[in-house]
């Protein structure tokens, strides 16, 4: 019978299909996560952060999967459903806070979560002896939560060491530990350029998974057009085996294929998930050939455009580090922004962009 505290489907890595393109470059640095306490996979929307976790997953007999959703800001609701999962892969394991979080009642005053960290991992220690994988997925959604980073932060750094936690995030984990896990070489840190396809793994996404042979030009033009960003060549190849693009340069061309129309969605999200000044800040710069703290500073009339930089380049927002201050966005993502501004303000911005190209800033 379902348990009525637990959603099921978050506690089960999603299903592998077979048109799912394996990458062994991919698979081959995942293969050390077993030599760390914490793996972080950091990469923007869009680029297969739960498509190869889920990959890990099958290659993998123990994996205690948590699939996170903004509900779980909860502390009850995430030590739950992290006991569920454990209890999903050790059925039998003994000694878990289980009943203490279904009967806990608010009236009660509020739970300490240490205490029930330290009840499960008493628990691991003593019930489990195989090295096992825990899969904390799209955990940016909760980690900005303090009470949320206080458990992570004890349950990750007292586990006993047979287990190996693998976080997804979009942004920058930030956890009172973090900095001391990585100088003793207990972390291992992946961005998103571990998960861009490169020009061959292109050729044989297109290959296997859509039955497309493309030439060396073709292969070329994608990797230019999408810088091996997963969810765009996804979205062009659907787009050729469906037949509303008759080639890949008719596919990069179109500007009202289903490539536009998904991907903003999928952009919006991204975008509206900012503080609004950010979005103004971004939205305002995609008018740049690339960004500079000077550039953006002069096109926005502030003077904080180098912490706004860093900070599109720590969450990961689809830009591409081309020096030591220089940055520009992804060119699909820049497109997306740039459409997002009135007519008025393009002008507008065009015309400040312009005088400062022209070394008047």
């Amino acid at each position: 019978m379902p348990n009525p505290f637990i959603l099921e489907t978050k506690i089960r890595s999603p299903r592998v299909t077979g048109n799912v393109l394996s990458r062994s470059r991919v698979s081959k640095i995942l293969a050390h996560v077993y030599e760390y306490r914490l793996t972080l996979l950091q990469a923007g929307a869009g680029y297969g952060k739960t498509t190869v976790l889920s990959l890990l997953a099958e290659e993998n007999s123990r994996v205690i999967w948590y699939q996170i959703s903004e509900e779980d800001k909860d502390p009850v609701v995430f030590l739950l459903h992290l006991c569920y999962a454990t209890l999903r892969v050790y059925p039998d394991l003994e000694g878990m806070p289980t009943p203490l979080l279904e009967s806990w009642e608010p009236s009660r005053g509020p739970l300490i979560p240490r205490e029930v960290v330290s009840q499960y991992l008493n628990a691991v220690g003593f019930g489990i002896d195989h090295p096992t994988l825990v899969i904390l997925d799209d955990l940016h959604l909760v980690a900005d939560t303090p009470d949320i980073a206080l458990i992570l932060d004890r349950l990750i750094g007292l586990a006993p060491g047979i287990l190996h936690f693998i976080a997804s995030t979009r942004y920058t984990l930030q956890l009172p530990n973090l900095f001391r896990w990585r100088s003793m070489g207990q972390v291992l840190s992946l961005d998103q350029s571990a998960l861009t396809f490169s020009e061959e793994e292109i050729a044989a996404l297109f290959r296997e998974q859509y039955g497309v042979d493309l030439s060396s030009n073709e292969v070329e033009d994608l990797y230019a057009a999408t810088e091996g960003w997963a969810i765009s060549l996804q979205l062009i190849g659907q787009s050729l085996t469906s037949g509303s693009s008759k080639s890949v340069r008719h596919a990069l061309r179109r500007r009202e294929s289903p490539l536009d129309s998904l991907f903003e969605v999928l952009a919006s999200d991204v975008l509206e998930g900012q503080p609004p000044e950010m979005q103004a800040f971004m939205m305002d710069t995609s008018v740049l050939r690339t960004m500079d703290p000077n550039a953006c500073d002069w096109l926005m009339s502030t003077n904080d455009s180098t912490e706004k930089l860093a900070y599109l380049e720590q969450n990961d927002l689809f830009v591409s580090h081309l020096g030591e201050r220089e940055l520009r966005y992804h060119p699909i993502f820049q497109q997306f922004l740039y459409r997002q501004l009135d007519s008025a303000r393009r002008a507008e911005l065009y015309l400040h962009a312009g005088n400062y190209y022209r070394g008047e800033g």
